[in-house]
């Protein structure tokens, strides 16, 4: 069975509604997210279509998305650098300035037990 949910729209900012047919899978998705949320479904549709557009925009891909859902923080960071939310000196140990002005010293040779 299908749903038909009515979405608003901007048309030169006039707000239109649209009836649109989705899913059974899709609208039992939305009805049960949208109560957790506090929105409606059509509300709760346009939220992860946004998100969804966003993500797009940004050329995050479907498949980028997943990998980040399990767990993998390669994907992560690489789609945060794309978003601009993370730089990569973020991920570096030690701070650049620190790890410049370090002096790296070595033990004296008669003090290693080579033997």
């Amino acid at each position: 069975m299908e749903h038909r949910v009515a979405i608003r729209h901007t048309m030169r900012y006039l707000w239109a509604m649209r009836s649109i047919r989705i899913s059974d899978q899709l609208f039992d998705l939305a009805r049960d997210e949208s109560g957790t949320m506090s929105r409606s479904i059509a509300q709760q549709l346009e939220h992860w279509a946004e998100i969804g557009a966003a993500l797009e925009q940004a050329g995050v891909t479907q498949e980028q998305v997943r990998r980040i859902l399990g767990g993998d923080l390669r994907v992560r960071e690489r789609v945060f650098m794309k978003l601009g939310l993370l730089m990569q000196v973020d991920m570096y140990l030690i701070p650049p300035e620190k790890a410049r002005s370090a002096v790296l010293k070595a033990p004296r040779i008669e003090s290693l037990d080579l033997a």
